[in-house]
């Protein structure tokens, strides 16, 4: 892609290039070629460029299928901005980021629609911007019911041409300092962030994952993850670029994984760690010489997954090369440890990626030497825009200090991470600057005690959690999840955590659950648990108690 080619420009080549080509296969429902993919997306195209100029931004309350693929394509060919709302998100939430967004038209489809179930009764004010519904999904009298009071102007039932006004684009240019889309992410309070991406970087993250991952349109890639989520969205995106195809599943069950990748030949998934512990941890692999043959590589991003099941994973990903990424929503893949280096650097999150620089960097913002802790700095490829509250981006987004001949970029993020760098730059984590504790003057990470923790034999998975005391100190509150046939008790954790880790960084509380809980993009719900932290610490007094749930 050059110049001011966009990703709907692309879309235009593929369906006149491969027209029969499956673009978009959705499990469980139907396929849209390269040439229907195109024409729905001219459909929506001629729509939006009959919007008001001011209306810069279109939200979309819609499931992950080909109509969302199609109307996120229009979107690029007006020079709006697209912005995925995550399917978890309730009617106030929703309104939350319409009313900062100042939307006057939203996108939903008839799954997107059941996400606004009650909005009548919590008095939310959806009645003030106007809804227009897209094709997909089997609409009922439980989906009108759900949109009335609504103002639904455009109900699109087919991908016909619209009889509607064309005006020019909304932007007449393409730059980087246009925003592309808006990626709402939860800060670490539950307030809603909207992250701006610009267009040229957008565009730089899709071409970095082409030639990473060696992406061409002989691939099947299978996304599994939201659009709202910054690597689903990559994914998705990728395949678009390339002329691939995309398969959607809607199911991280692993025999349901395992069948799509036989079914379609999928090449390629991009997941996170709660998908692939889910698979080695029920015992499932990839059949590499046989009905899993065709793929050649997955990716563990959003996250990072303990030694033991990277261990597993590798054996049962077979010949498929493992792909380890590190970023944020506000800098996209900072890190990835290619599979060549995936054996002899496991605890790593890799090597700057694409066009980035990293850095570790010590209180007054020097850069420190190998082996030596600091907190994390991103430039390049995948640094936001900024917030779209752009005072909220005051200590994250700066100007970058470390400009220069080796170094062109101007802004950088600060992470808020800290880590180190080997001697080889392979980076590695320890956990959140803002999550660090000192207890007796030593610096403790919650990440290092759930890393130990998930290390006991018999348990599935761990996180953990700081409570603050009655007395002002703070606690750590471990949740952990065992495996299907461990009856391991709490008391026992206890004593096997005592002999991995020195007292100051002993759980002051084990709580057994069922299962962890996870945001939409798979990652584990911090906040849930903070609150959950809460409720199962009343009444304790601190002193090493451990409970079992």
């Amino acid at each position: 892609m050059g110049g001011a080619e966009t990703f709907f420009d692309v879309l235009m080549r593929h369906g006149r290039a491969q027209p029969d080509k499956p673009a978009v296969h959705q499990i469980g429902g139907g396929t849209l070629t390269y040439a229907e993919l195109a024409k729905a997306a001219t459909c929506l195209r001629d729509r939006f460029d009959s919007l008001p100029a001011e209306v810069r931004y279109l939200p979309l309350c819609m499931a992950r299928t080909g109509a969302s693929v199609a109307a996120i394509l229009a979107a690029t060919g007006t020079g709006r901005s697209f912005v995925c709302m995550n399917q978890k998100l309730r009617p106030p939430q929703i309104v939350e980021i319409l009313q900062a967004l100042q939307a006057r038209v939203v996108l939903m489809d008839a799954v997107g629609t059941l996400a606004l179930r009650g909005w009548q009764e919590t008095g939310v004010p959806l009645d003030k911007v106007d809804w227009w519904v897209l094709p997909g999904g089997q609409w009922t009298s439980l989906h009108d019911r759900v949109a009335d009071g609504l103002t639904v102007s455009v109900r699109m039932d087919a991908w016909v041409p619209g009889d509607v006004p064309v005006r020019p684009p909304a932007s007449p240019a393409v730059g980087d300092d246009m925003s592309a889309c808006c990626l709402f992410t939860s800060g670490s309070t539950g307030s809603q962030k909207g992250v701006r991406v610009g267009r040229h970087d957008l565009v730089s993250r899709v071409e970095a994952e082409v030639e990473a991952f060696g992406i061409t349109e002989q691939d099947v890639l299978l996304g599994v993850l939201p659009f709202s989520f910054d690597v689903g969205l990559n994914q998705m995106l990728v395949a678009m670029r390339t002329g691939a195809t995309l398969v959607l599943s809607e199911s991280w069950l692993p025999v349901d994984l395992l069948k799509a990748v036989a079914q379609w030949k999928v090449t390629g998934i991009s997941g996170v760690p709660s998908i692939w512990t889910s698979l080695v941890r029920g015992g499932f692999s990839f059949d590499g010489d046989g009905e899993h043959k065709s793929l050649r590589y997955i990716t563990v991003s959003g996250g990072d997954m303990n030694a033991a099941d990277l261990s597993r994973l590798r054996e049962a990903t077979g010949k498929a090369g493992i792909f380890k990424t590190y970023g944020q929503t506000e800098a996209f893949r900072s890190t990835c440890l290619q599979p060549d280096d995936f054996d002899r650097k496991p605890g790593s999150v890799g090597r700057p990626f694409a066009d980035c620089r990293v850095y570790v960097v010590n209180d007054k913002g020097r850069p420190v030497g190998a082996g030596q802790e600091g907190q994390v700095v991103h430039t390049g490829v995948g640094t936001m825009l900024g917030y779209f509250d752009g005072d909220a981006a005051a200590g994250k987004l700066l100007p970058n200090p470390y400009h220069g001949a080796s170094d062109p970029h101007r802004v950088a993020v600060m992470t808020g991470d800290q880590g180190r760098l080997d001697e080889e730059g392979f980076l590695y984590l320890l956990g959140r600057r803002d999550q660090m504790i000192k207890i007796n003057g030593n610096r403790v990470y919650p990440q290092g005690i759930a890393d130990a923790t998930a290390a006991v034999p018999g348990v599935a998975a761990a996180e953990v959690v700081t409570w603050s005391g009655p007395d002002g100190g703070t606690r750590f509150v471990a949740f952990v999840v065992l495996e299907g046939s461990s009856s391991l008790a709490a008391s026992e954790m206890e004593r096997m955590l005592a002999a991995r880790l020195p007292s100051f960084m002993q759980p002051s509380v084990v709580q057994v659950i069922p299962t962890m809980p996870l945001t939409a993009s798979g990652k584990p719900d911090r906040m849930r648990l903070a609150e959950m932290a809460c409720t199962v610490s009343a009444g304790t007094s601190g002193e090493n108690l451990t409970k079992q749930g």
